[in-house]
């Protein structure tokens, strides 16, 4: 994949100081670039799940196994009970 992009004058001088530091070129600056917002996006996604699965407030209640699809029949269904 060939990308283009324009930067501002600002972020030019920050990529240039980063090539200059890594000794880089500027295609493996930004693949590596690239490379560490994937990693640090994935592992927020896995903290928020992790946090969730802890806490007990993923599988704290029973319930059907196909209440996610299926939740406006069975919510009927306990209406049309109480009726």
């Amino acid at each position: 994949m060939r990308i283009t992009i324009r930067l501002d004058k600002n972020l030019e001088q920050k990529i240039q100081y980063l090539l200059e530091i890594q000794k880089t070129t500027i295609s493996k600056l930004i693949k590596s670039l690239i490379e560490s917002y994937y990693e640090s996006t994935c592992q927020q996604n896995n903290i928020a799940a992790d946090v969730l699965y802890q806490s007990g407030f993923i599988a704290c209640s029973e319930g059907s196994d196909d209440l996610s699809i299926n939740y406006k029949q069975y919510l009927n269904q306990n209406l049309l009970s109480k009726a």
